[in-house]
């Protein structure tokens, strides 16, 4: 994932995208088929988070803390992994359909891809300015007219 260098983002806007439209496929699923597809989808787009996340990490803190960073990141997901069965049975036993828990976690990962997508934004805005692109000279010339 080393030779994605700053476009890492746009991958990860790519993951989290492709996330929620599969979990979309599951909350219109009616039989095995359309499961089975949202399985290999989800799957291959969370595997490549998982795999990416490492490089993302490193392209935003750098490297001084990176194994800290990543372990609190990985540590996270447990807590969701704790919480979530026993939220999805309750709104189960309310609703009697998991309608709900995929919903909101279509939205979990609409926000994510969001947010994501900002940071690559930032990325590509910080990255333009410090290499004295157009970016840079569009900063110089607005600091010229206000004095």
């Amino acid at each position: 994932m080393d030779f994605l260098g700053h476009r890492s983002l746009r991958a990860g806007v790519a993951m989290f995208a492709g996330m929620a439209l599969a979990m979309g496929v599951w909350a219109l699923s009616t039989q095995a088929w359309q499961l089975g597809t949202f399985a290999i989808v989800y799957g291959l787009f969370y595997g490549g988070w998982v795999a990416l996340l490492p490089a993302v990490v490193m392209d935003e803190f750098g490297g001084r803390n990176v194994s800290g960073i990543i372990g609190i990141l990985y540590t996270s997901v447990a807590f969701g992994t704790l919480v979530g069965p026993s939220a999805a049975g309750f709104a189960f036993d309310l609703t009697q359909s998991y309608t709900l828990p995929i919903v909101a976690s279509v939205c979990a990962n609409i926000a994510s891809t969001c947010i994501i997508a900002v940071a690559y934004r930032s990325r590509m805005n910080r990255v333009r300015i410090s290499s004295g692109g157009a970016g840079a000279r569009n900063v110089g010339s607005d600091l010229q007219q206000q004095q």
